[in-house]
């Protein structure tokens, strides 16, 4: 090999070498972007995530509070209001007049039309409808309900307005009172409250408790009756 070869060769050589070594060089430094990049977008991921979820968590405590002045407000709309089952009002009757026709004979009152400030029915069956009534006066309302026993013996039924709320605790309160009740025990409903063998449960209770009792029975798989759990059957 003459010195030109020689040198032609180096230079191959060396070309060659600086080639691998600049890619090498961008290769180490591609990977260190990536991983930068990589490194931050977690960073951002996580940092987008708690803002999120302290945004979830402000959000439903909002939306609790506004639930709760809901029903305070829907509670006292309904205040002075009972329902009426069983009337089985005439359509064309005036309903205001045959209402208090009906209490004052059933109850032995003395209600007068400026004691009502509405009437109406509710329902989609075309007869016998519940009647609402709401009353001026709160007490007017608690007069009513303390002749109530009078109506023992007929078909007609007095009771509060429930907001929808507590008709869903009034439903929650029931299902569970015939569950004890299939099961022998002491049980009745009294102040919104389940009352079984002398202890007390609300609505919010025996719902964490039927949920308590599902996650119980699918860890153990076997589906059985608990003695010492009266309504976790």
């Amino acid at each position: 090999m003459n010195n030109e070869e020689f040198l032609e060769r180096l230079m191959e050589i060396t070309e060659e070498s600086s080639r691998r070594v600049i890619e090498e060089a961008n290769s180490k430094q591609s990977t260190e972007i990536k991983e930068y990049i990589k490194s931050e977008i977690d960073s951002l991921s996580v940092q987008l995530n708690d803002k999120l979820n302290q945004k979830i968590s402000e959000i439903e405590e909002k939306y609790n509070e506004l639930k709760v002045q809901y029903e305070k407000l829907q509670k006292e709309l309904k205040k002075n209001n009972l329902i009426v089952f069983g009337l089985n009002a005439p359509s064309d009757c005036n309903l205001i007049s045959f209402v208090i026709g009906k209490i004052n004979s059933l109850l032995e009152l003395s209600l007068v039309t400026s004691d009502i400030n509405d009437v109406y029915t509710i329902g989609k069956q075309t007869s016998n409808k519940p009647i609402i009534l709401k009353l001026v006066s709160y007490l007017k309302k608690k007069e009513i309900l303390r002749n109530c026993k009078k109506l023992k013996g007929t078909n007609i039924a007095i009771g509060v307005e429930l907001t929808p709320e507590e008709q869903k605790e009034q439903t929650i309160l029931r299902q569970q009172l015939k569950k004890a009740r299939k099961q022998n025990q002491n049980a009745f409903i009294k102040n919104r409250k389940l009352v079984v063998n002398g202890r007390e449960f609300t609505a919010h209770e025996l719902i964490a408790d039927e949920k308590s009792s599902d996650e119980e029975e699918e860890i153990e798989t076997g589906l059985h009756c608990r003695s010492e759990s009266w309504c976790r059957c």
